[in-house]
């Protein structure tokens, strides 16, 4: 389970950085997190692991069609394109780490396995971001250590809040509601780093959270 998630998360964090690359954070989250919920819940329901109620469902389709609302409006910018198809790509590696993290966490120690996987995806990652990046790493290393240091503890200490849910409802559940990190994503790309906003973002906004009560009520 653990090199399992290790190496999706590895291969997460390369395509990641790619897509921030080449692409707003208000067209690629939104895609990718939504997207991860549809696959999730196709792959969980396909091997049995889980059943959905009606509501889970509907509340889950809301969440993934107002994610698309998003960042469709951009499709037909050309620069963009490369950051749909990775962020389709995020989807189903997130989907991917998620199915295996849920049922790791009903066989192996919270802690121990958030802490062995966050090493196994850096080691996996390390040497490609390296050699792509190596001026930004090594500035970061220089100027930024603390920064770094608290956001990968603040991000560990999430995620492990994250498998702990795992043992306590359907996995499909717990990605839904996670993905009010959309909302905050989109404000923060449209308000600090001055990314447009239009009625559609507005639209997907008020589905996702629509859709999270839904889910939160199944």
């Amino acid at each position: 389970f653990i090199l399992a998630t290790g190496i999706a998360q590895g291969l997460y964090l390369l395509a990641l950085t790619r897509a921030y690359a080449v692409a707003d954070i208000s067209l690629v989250f939104p895609i990718a997190r939504g997207l991860s919920i549809a696959f999730t819940a196709i792959v969980i329901s396909a091997f049995g692991l889980n059943q959905l109620s009606p509501t889970g469902i509907l509340g889950i389709g809301l969440v993934v069609l107002g994610a698309v609302a998003l960042g469709s409006y951009e499709i037909r910018n050309k620069k963009a394109r490369q950051g749909l198809i990775l962020a389709f790509l995020l989807g189903i590696l997130v989907a991917s780490y998620t199915v295996v993290d849920s049922l790791g966490a009903q066989k192996i120690p919270i802690i121990f396995y958030v802490l062995v996987m966050n090493v196994a995806a850096s080691v996996f990652a390390f040497p490609f971001l390296y050699q792509s990046r190596k001026q930004q790493i090594l500035e970061v290393l220089k100027n930024y250590k603390w920064q770094g240091f608290w956001v990968g503890f603040a991000g560990s200490v999430g995620y492990l809040i994250v498998i702990w849910a795992y043992t306590q409802a359907p996995a499909p559940y717990i990605v839904a509601l996670r993905e009010i990190s959309i909302v905050f994503a989109t404000l923060l790309g449209v308000y600090v780093l001055k990314e447009p906003m239009y009625p559609r973002k507005v639209l997907g906004v008020a589905m996702i959270l629509v859709g999270i009560f839904i889910v939160r009520l199944a």
